[in-house]
């Protein structure tokens, strides 16, 4: 089992959907985040491209509605991509109920169950971790760009890697697509500090931007932003009336302007800094125009708040290389999402308590919308406080209730698998779990008050054994 291996997978589910017959459908269902949006949109690039007939949706889980509501339309072959491989056995059930025929699952994360009639691409097929590499958009990218030969695929694949936080450290598929991004003139990558990688944004705003690494009473600080930036001497505005922005800074005005930042975060009593945890990877897309996609955070923060605002559509259009009026929308969104993000993370530093080594933070009470739940536990999970600890977050979706965590390399390294333990939650209560060891999540239709005891408990149990 190999790297090799997977390649061939992947120019299989190619043929396979080349092969489609032109006047039958092919259905796409996908996850809501940044990589499955972005898969979505290197899909629905290919499908366009070769000229199928075809109709994409996306969901929040692959919950029995969700699977029969998608088995329901009628097509010649069903995608399901970046869920799935944890609900293989119930999606084979429902493959036989409605007379589906073919289906197709491109995904990453942990497999569970037998595959039977399905055909899937998942790296963890072949011994490679889906958590560290090859997420779904990379690989739905890649099956694009070996059959078109297009190199905006390259990009889209990054777009995604970049939200799924696997193109800081590129390893198998996910560093050969960066490579051939980058040998294509699609992207180059440089390192710099956090503080200037969101070098679109107003300078005042683009220094607190940073939730990567998570800082309290910082991250989305833009009252913070400014202080500091007038403490350094610099011109909050251009000659021109325009915002001064990273791009315009002079090397001085940088150094000055990281000192001001660093006495800052050291007086909030941060411990241990280390100047590799205020350095980052910055991918920049050469052939874009527009200032929010030039760099691939700004491109994949862009898909991730148009998921996580309920704008799914604008996120698949837009990495699937549609413009126009798409960007307008999504600034609008963009700064919608940095003003809830900032009030939602305030609401985490009021209700997050630590047991052990176990960060909880219970939002079930608070107007908190459940599809920010992933982003609040990675946040977290790269705090340069809290980034040695299990993250679990709590909120209430509907009827139901939302888990998402995180946890640190070194505890997975112990025995802890957090895809074992949302679907050991999922048991006891009802409902379904799983993901990575790394990071899981969990949607739970019961709760008898003992719910965050029983997590801290396994969680405990899992780190014994």
């Amino acid at each position: 089992m190999s790297f090799k291996n997977l390649l061939e997978s992947i120019l299989e589910a190619g043929r396979i959907i080349s092969e489609t017959p032109g006047n039958r459908y092919i259905a796409v269902l996908t996850h809501y985040d940044a990589d499955g949006l972005s898969a979505g949109g290197a899909l629905l690039r290919l499908l366009e491209k070769l000229g199928k007939k075809y109709v994409i949706r996306s969901v929040t889980e692959l919950n029995d509605n969700n699977i029969k509501k998608f088995f329901m339309i009628k097509a010649h072959l069903h995608i399901i991509a970046d869920l799935g491989s944890g609900e293989l056995e119930k999606i084979s059930q429902y493959k036989s109920s409605y007379n589906v025929n073919k289906v197709l699952i491109i995904d990453h994360h942990k497999i569970s169950g037998d595959l039977r009639d399905l055909i899937l691409v998942n790296p963890e097929l072949y011994g490679i971790d889906g958590g560290s590499a090859d997420c779904t958009a990379v690989l739905s990218s890649y099956i694009g760009y070996k059959l078109l030969k297009d190199p905006y695929f390259t990009e889209i694949g990054i777009i995604g890697a970049t939200g799924d936080m696997q193109i800081y450290e590129p390893m198998d598929l996910t560093l050969n697509i960066l490579e051939e991004a980058i040998s294509k003139g699609v992207a180059k990558h440089i390192r710099d500090f956090i503080f200037f990688q969101n070098r679109s944004l107003p300078i005042f705003k683009a220094i607190t931007w940073t939730y990567v690494p998570y800082i309290p009473n910082f991250s989305g600080r833009d009252d913070i932003g400014l202080m500091l930036v007038k403490k350094a001497g610099i011109d909050i505005n251009k000659g021109s009336g325009a915002y001064t922005t990273v791009d315009d800074l002079s090397n001085y005005e940088k150094n000055r302007l990281l000192e001001e930042i660093l006495h800052y975060i050291l007086g909030l009593g941060v411990d241990d800094l280390k100047p590799r945890d205020l350095m980052s990877d910055i991918i920049i897309f050469t052939k874009e125009e527009h200032p929010l996609l030039k760099y691939s955070q700004d491109f994949s923060s862009l898909v991730s708040t148009a998921g996580r605002l309920g704008k799914d559509f604008l996120g698949i259009l837009i990495t699937s290389g549609l413009r126009d009026s798409l960007i307008n929308e999504l600034e609008v969104l963009y700064e919608e999402r940095r003003k809830l993000l900032s009030k939602y993370m305030s609401y985490v530093e009021e209700n997050r308590k630590i047991i052990d080594n176990i960060v909880i933070v219970d939002l079930r009470n608070m107007e908190v919308p459940a599809r920010f739940g992933g982003t609040i536990s990675t946040l977290l999970s790269r705090s340069l406080i809290y980034s040695d600890k299990v993250i679990l977050v709590l909120l209430r979706n509907e009827d139901a209730i939302k888990i998402s965590s995180r946890a640190p390399k070194k505890l997975v390294d112990e025995g802890l698998d957090l895809s074992l333990v949302m679907r050991d939650v999922a048991k006891k209560y009802g409902g379904h779990g799983g993901g990575h060891n790394v990071a899981a999540g969990a949607s739970i239709l019961r709760e008898d008050g003992s719910l965050v005891n029983f997590l801290v408990d396994l969680i405990k149990s899992y780190l014994k054994r």
